[in-house]
Formats: C-alpha cells, structure tokens, sequence
C-alpha cells in the first residue's frame, strides 16, 4: 500500500508540474501571437500612409 501511496504522490505532483507548463506555454504563444499581429499591423501602416497621401 505504501508504494502505491507514493506512486500516487509522484503522479499528481507531476501532473501539476505538467498543468503549469501548460499554463507557460500557452501565455507566450498568445504572448507571440500578440507582437506578431503588432508587428504586422506596424508593416501595413507606412501602405496606409500613402494611399491617404495618394488621396489628398
């Protein structure tokens, strides 16, 4: 009984490790994704620009 009281432990502390790992991951990705977009936003504003100088 004493084994599987230990096994038990290691697996739900190393499911909790797992979880938080997750947790990381997923915050840099969206993290990413967040400058990503800015940096693609950043490359289409000078096309703006000139289509409204263009205008004017």
């Amino acid at each position: 009984m004493t084994d599987t009281k230990i096994n038990m432990s290691e697996f739900s502390n190393k499911s909790t490790e797992d979880l938080s790992n997750n947790e990381n991951t997923i915050s840099n990705v969206s993290k990413n994704l967040f400058q990503i977009s800015n940096s693609i936003s950043d490359g289409y504003r000078p096309l703006f620009k000139k289509k409204c100088c263009q205008i004017e």
